[in-house]
C-alpha cells in the first residue's frame, strides 16, 4: 500500500507484486508506474472538479463584458488554460483566447480602469457574493448576461439583481424581457 499527500489530499493506491515482478523488473520502473497511475488518477480527478467551477457575482460589476469578466476570472483566479474554459463555458477555444487578449489589451490601454476594477470589486462588510456555477453558461441560446439576470431572477427583484451586477434596472428588465422570449420561443419549438 502507497499513501501519497498531494495538494493537501491523502491519496493511497495498492500494487500487488510477486516476488518474480520485482526480480524481473527493477523497483524503480515499478515505482515510476505507480506515479504515472497516480498522476493520471489525479489528472482526471482535477478535470471533474472543473465541470461546474462556482462563479462570484462581484466579476460581473468590473466594467467587462460578462464573457470577459467570467474568462477573465477562470484564468487569472482559477488558472485554467484555454482549452478548459472554453470546455466549461461551451465556447471555441479561439473565442475564449481572443476575449482574454480584448481585456488584456483594454487593461493596457488604460491603467485607470485597473484601479477603479479593483475598488468596485472590493466587498463591503455586510456584502454577500453570491456564486453562479458555470454549468448555466453552456446554453448558448441566452447570451452571458440574460443566463445570469434570469438565474438570479429565480430569487431576487429586478432591482437587487440590478444592484448585485453593477447594471441599471432597466437593463436587467429588458434582459429579463428578453431571456423570457427566448426561452418560451424554445419551448415552443421544442413541443
Amino acid at each position: 500500500m502507497f499513501t501519497q499527500l498531494k495538494e493537501g489530499r491523502q491519496y493511497s493506491f495498492s500494487i500487488e507484486l510477486s516476488t518474480k515482478d520485482i526480480l524481473d523488473q527493477n523497483l524503480p520502473e515499478i515505482l515510476n508506474t505507480f506515479d504515472k497511475t497516480f498522476s493520471e488518477r489525479k489528472d482526471v480527478e482535477r478535470l471533474q472538479q472543473k465541470d461546474n467551477i462556482d462563479i462570484p457575482i462581484h466579476i460581473f460589476r468590473e466594467g467587462n463584458s460578462g464573457l470577459r469578466s467570467i474568462v477573465k476570472y477562470l484564468k487569472e483566479e482559477k488558472n485554467l488554460n484555454f482549452s478548459e474554459i472554453a470546455k466549461l463555458l461551451g465556447r471555441d477555444q479561439r473565442t475564449i483566447w481572443s476575449t482574454y487578449a480584448a481585456v488584456k489589451t483594454k487593461e493596457r490601454k488604460n491603467k485607470k480602469i485597473k484601479n477603479l476594477n479593483k475598488k468596485q470589486t472590493l466587498k463591503q462588510k455586510n456584502d454577500i457574493d453570491l456564486l453562479i456555477n458555470s454549468s448555466i453558461f453552456k446554453d448558448r441560446k441566452l447570451s452571458i448576461l440574460e443566463n445570469t439576470a434570469h438565474n438570479l431572477l429565480q430569487n431576487y427583484s429586478v432591482k437587487d439583481v440590478a444592484k448585485l451586477l453593477g447594471k441599471n434596472q432597466m437593463t436587467i428588465w429588458t434582459v429579463k424581457r428578453r431571456a423570457e422570449q427566448k426561452i418560451r420561443k424554445k419551448e415552443t419549438i421544442n413541443v
